[in-house]
């Protein structure tokens, strides 16, 4: 079973959702009011990388101790 593919609201909106093989989300894109565009990168082990939403883009960082994010 995979993740939902989009989603209609009443109001007409769209959201659409893109996944990779790990089921892990690389895209989110919603259309019409309050539009946005969502992409995220992970590494090999699945960590992510980077959240770029809006051309902001928040990076990611993993050590064994802890998770650190930093907004770019």
């Amino acid at each position: 079973m995979g993740r939902p593919p989009r989603a209609d609201e009443a109001n007409g909106r769209r959201t659409t959702w893109t996944y990779d093989e790990s089921y892990q989300l690389v895209n989110e894109h919603r259309a019409g009011t309050g539009s946005f565009n969502l992409t995220c990168v992970y590494d090999s082990v699945r960590n992510r990388l980077v959240k770029n939403d809006a051309g902001a883009a928040t990076a990611s960082t993993y050590t064994r101790e802890r998770y650190t994010e930093i907004r770019r």
